[in-house]
């Protein structure tokens, strides 16, 4: 099978089995409170619920579940199993097994047969004699903090791991305050687990109690706690299943699982660092990004290379890495990474016009495609000392996502092969103009003008790009003022229509509350409008909207959409078919010259 999923409690996952942390995977992360959280939850898993008042025991307490953990099974010849989500759990355990092994090794001449047994589990968790010497259930990657997390579990009290942690050299550099290191964080856990068995113990009197407790809790950790064990042989397969996964910890992503591949490639020592270099320059370029870093991946990769479903990603990656250095790989995504971030930056990339900028800022901050990005990346590698041809495939990749996705609500497969199609164009030297008319096959003039006729977005954002874009022609070079406190997106049919003002309106909301949401944002009832105006004329009727004694009116201000709504009153009034009258318009005049192709 290449799957196999069973359930296991971690007497039965540790006895006869022994993990490593592969390089991909980040260090132990657990803040305190994951750490407290899972101690209060098995603290009162030893409490009879129903007899609270006593704090008397469970004799025969139910299962916890733990979570998921999944692992690569070892090849031929190997004996350790690649933990590919389980770490932290893993490492708390343990933390957590040394510290009540400790603490019932000071009953170890009771007559409590239980006491000598739950020291012998608690033992299997943490490590297994073989030839020897002590070998650890748990390998962590990094080899200091490895030997810092082994000598540490492997004291037999608080008084042998305190002098380590005070007097050993290494330690010492790994303890240093402030720098919040994995050796931090294993120490911290350690010490809550003793504070937390030794409070739940001194709830009791006497020494008879605290032994119950203890024997308890060791009952309830090592065999009532179950966790469910994925194991592979295929990365593929561990690929696919891992955004479906959450855990109690801090999750993984698919993309961990790439940087482990490339590192496998990796020729020496020194290539890993430079991976793991670049990993870390990947994710701090695209941290406040909404894009993920698995999307990214996938984002660069279409940018780059064929087509390809985000399932196949991590073994068409796979692929490429047999002709690609791996070194050469993670160096482009850096690149690409920091392409991200640059045109995502206030002002984007200095060699772009202000046009180009201002229309990649309205991708990032109104129209939120995150595959535009895929002829983006494209564009930016190959076209960065050509100015003029980097800002008309800009445009048109920009135009293009809007009339496709906002306007025509195409599909998102669709959006991804296009822009690789487009990136490909790009990459082979294909002018503006063709790539132009690839986009206009995807997305026709005649199909987006239809569309536009009846368009309509919910978002205020949307709105004001689609109005202000409209306006710019009009003005005829002339830039409106951007959506902000002082420019407001003008509803000339109001969103709260009164009775008086507005009565036939107001009676649509009434009865047909959803089709009356629709119609107000209808692109023919929106203009951009000065705040002052629009906070003077609210939701007055049109007449007074249009022309009133304060001059706070459509009619005097310096923007051209406003003084046309006369010219569409229908019946001298503003209803459904002005709406519709006006966007038709808009469509036909100036859709294509707003977003041409």
């Amino acid at each position: 099978m290449v799957v196999q999923a069973s359930p296991e409690s971690l007497i039965n996952l540790l006895k006869s089995r022994k993990f490593q942390i592969p390089d991909h995977q980040r260090d132990y992360v657990w803040k305190e409170e994951n750490i407290k959280q899972l101690l209060m939850d098995l603290i009162e898993h030893c409490k009879n619920p129903e007899v609270t008042e006593n704090n008397r025991l469970i004799e025969k307490p139910k299962t916890y579940f733990l979570g998921s953990m999944v692992v690569c099974k070892p090849q031929a010849g190997e004996e350790l199993l690649e933990v590919i989500d389980g770490q932290q759990r893993l490492t708390t355990i343990a933390c957590v097994a040394t510290v009540l092994k400790e603490q019932l090794e000071k009953y170890i001449s009771s007559e409590n047969k239980d006491v000598k047994g739950f020291i012998s589990q608690l033992n299997d968790l943490i490590r297994v004699y073989s030839r020897g010497e002590w070998v650890m259930k748990l390998t962590l990657y990094d080899k200091n903090i490895n030997n810092f997390f082994r000598e540490t579990i492997s004291k037999d009290n608080f008084e042998q791991r305190n002098e380590y942690w005070s007097h050993n050299e290494n330690a010492k550099i790994l303890l240093k305050p402030r720098m919040n290191t994995p050796a931090i964080r294993i120490k911290k856990a350690v010490e809550i687990a003793q504070e937390f068995i030794k409070k739940y113990t001194d709830e009791s009197e006497n020494e008879k109690e605290k032994l119950d407790k203890l024997i308890s809790f060791a009952g309830v950790f090592c065999e009532c706690v179950i966790v469910l064990l994925i194991e592979s042989k295929d990365y593929a397969t561990v690929y696919n299943l891992f955004e479906s996964l959450n855990y109690r910890g801090m999750p993984l992503t698919q993309a961990d699982l790439v940087k482990n591949q490339i590192i496998k490639k990796c020729l020496n020592g020194d290539e890993k660092q430079n991976v793991s270099d670049d990993w870390a320059d990947i994710k701090e370029a695209i941290a406040h990004h909404e894009l993920l870093l698995p999307e990214f991946l996938h984002v660069s990769y279409l940018s780059r290379f064929e087509y390809i479903k985000r399932e196949k990603l991590f073994n068409n990656i796979k692929d490429k890495l047999t002709t690609i250095p791996a070194i050469d790989f993670s160096s482009s995504l850096k690149d690409d990474a920091i392409a991200l971030k640059n045109l995502c930056s206030v002002g984007g990339p200095e060699h772009w016009t202000d046009d180009t900028k201002e229309v990649v800022k309205d991708l990032v901050d109104v129209l939120d495609l995150n595959l535009s990005f895929i002829g983006l990346l494209a564009a930016e590698r190959h076209l960065r000392n050509d100015k003029v041809n980097s800002s008309k495939i800009v445009n048109l990749i920009v135009n293009f996502c809007f009339r496709y996705m906002k306007v025509q609500s195409g599909d998102v497969s669709t959006l991804a092969t296009s822009l690789n199609h487009v990136s490909n164009l790009i990459r082979n030297g294909k002018s503006s103009i063709e790539i132009g008319e690839y986009l206009k096959k995807v997305s026709p003039d005649s199909i987006f003008i239809e569309r536009f006729k009846t368009f309509s977005d919910r978002t205020a954002k949307v709105g004001y790009y689609v109005v202000h874009k409209i306006e710019k022609l009009k003005l005829h070079g002339t830039i409106p003022l951007p959506h902000s406190e002082i420019q407001h997106l003008e509803h000339i049919m109001p969103k709260n229509p009164s009775a008086k003002h507005w009565p036939a309106a107001a009676a649509m909301k009434k009865d047909e509350r959803e089709n009356y949401r629709n119609l107000i944002w209808r692109i023919g009832n929106l203009i951009p409008l000065p705040r002052e105006i629009n906070s003077s004329i609210k939701n007055k009727g049109i007449h007074e909207k249009i022309s009133n004694s304060s001059k706070k009116d459509y009619m005097n201000n310096t923007l051209e959409s406003p003084k046309e709504v006369k010219n569409f009153l229908i019946d001298d009034c503003w209803n459904e078919k002005s709406i519709e009258k006006r966007q038709n318009e808009l469509a036909e005049k100036y859709a294509i010259k707003a977003w041409p192709l």
